[in-house]
């Protein structure tokens, strides 16, 4: 889907909904027009790559960011029941990172209806829904720091109820291995 300067603003995920309804999440910012990136609203069985945005959701009003000069970007999301859920890197242009979110929207009104924040991870992408559709784990790459190696600090997986959105456990990277999780993640079993 293009805009009027047909930047793509790079797609990062597809959410079907219903065979007439879907969301993209854009992750970039639309350069003179918006700082953050946004939610798109598509009909599947009518668009193309060129066709104009219809409907844009602004995610960032939601978010609460304390410094002006961090945009909100819209990641990975999943749909359970009548909700999507979707992740938010926020940092600056030049990747200073702040706290991910959690952004809870109405597939129906296409209303945000809940936000979290994801205290103490930054760069969150990747999003799983348990097998029973109650909890989501979330993958939250840390910081990358300008020498290119990750700062583990604000790294690891968090687990969330879907229906309160408390946090059910949180495995640090250290908890982990020490390693970085990545972009995207999936539950073998129901609690696994």
């Amino acid at each position: 889907h293009a805009d009027g300067d047909e930047l793509a603003r790079n797609p990062w995920d597809y959410l079907p909904i219903s065979p007439e309804k879907a969301y993209v999440t854009r992750y970039d910012r639309w350069p003179g027009n918006s700082e953050h990136g946004d939610v798109i609203v598509l009909d599947p069985r009518a668009s193309s790559i060129t066709t104009p945005v219809g409907k844009r959701i602004a995610i960032a009003p939601s978010v609460e960011l304390l410094d002006p000069g961090y945009s909100v970007h819209p990641a990975r999301g999943v749909v359970a029941g009548d909700r999507a859920y979707v992740t938010t890197v926020n940092a600056t242009l030049d990747y200073t990172y702040a706290a991910s979110s959690l952004v809870v929207l109405d597939t129906g009104t296409d209303e945000i209806v809940a936000v979290r924040e994801l205290t103490g991870l930054h760069d969150c992408t990747g999003i799983a829904l348990s097998p029973s559709g109650d909890e989501l784990a979330i993958s939250c790459s840390g910081d990358l720091e300008a020498n290119g190696d990750p700062s583990l600090g604000t790294a690891g997986v968090v687990l969330v109820d879907r229906e309160t959105l408390s946090e059910n456990k949180r495995y640090s990277a250290v908890d982990l291995g020490g390693g970085v999780s990545g972009f995207s993640l999936s539950y073998a079993a129901e609690r696994s």
